[in-house]
């Protein structure tokens, strides 16, 4: 019995000595990836393409006290519930990303007569609500817009779709003749 053990092993060793033979095939890929980023304010006109907002940004100064504190700035018709962000926006980028905001150095006036003192545009404050996840400079609260760009935050990697909002606070200082001033901010994001 022993030797038909022992035979049985030998032939098995055999068999698994056997060498084993590989056939190698090489699938050769390629893909040309574009930086994408997408910016689109969350209460559009409804036309296509166009990433302004419904109304007009706008509040009325009645008081001195308005005066001395300052009005936010709401959307007018009101789309968006007031709240956290009064002007969202959402946001997705394959790769890292800057959101500037930049304007006109001064406010244009329209009223009678000539105007006398301009209203810089620093004398709009700046609020970033609920940044990307990630986001990194992220602007401290209330601070005044630099014409030449202000950056409102900036993330180092991309992603799927966030959602962020704005606060804009205007606090005119005094001087200003009666009439409607009028600053067009631009919100740009740019990839890195």
């Amino acid at each position: 019995m022993k030797k038909i053990v022992l035979t049985a092993a030998v032939a098995i060793a055999a068999f698994a000595a056997k060498a084993q033979t590989t056939a190698v095939s090489t699938l050769n890929t390629s893909a040309i990836l574009n930086e994408v980023i997408v910016l689109t304010p969350t209460s559009q006109n409804g036309a296509p393409g166009n990433n302004t907002f419904f109304g007009f940004i706008s509040n009325t100064f009645n008081t001195i006290a308005e005066y001395d504190n300052g009005l936010d700035l709401v959307e007018n018709p009101q789309v968006l519930p007031v709240g956290s962000g009064e002007f969202e926006f959402t946001i997705a980028s394959s790769v890292g990303y800057n959101v500037v905001a930049t304007s006109p150095v001064n406010f244009t006036w329209s009223g009678g007569g000539s105007q006398t003192y301009p209203m810089a545009a620093s004398a709009l404050k700046l609020t970033v609500v609920g940044a990307p996840s990630g986001a990194t400079s992220v602007l401290p609260a209330n601070t005044a817009l630099n014409s030449a760009g202000t950056t409102l935050f900036a993330h180092p990697m991309g992603h799927t779709t966030a959602n962020w909002g704005m606060n804009v606070h205007l606090t005119p200082g005094y001087g200003h003749q009666g009439g409607t001033y009028t600053l067009p901010v631009t919100i740009t994001a740019t990839t890195i």
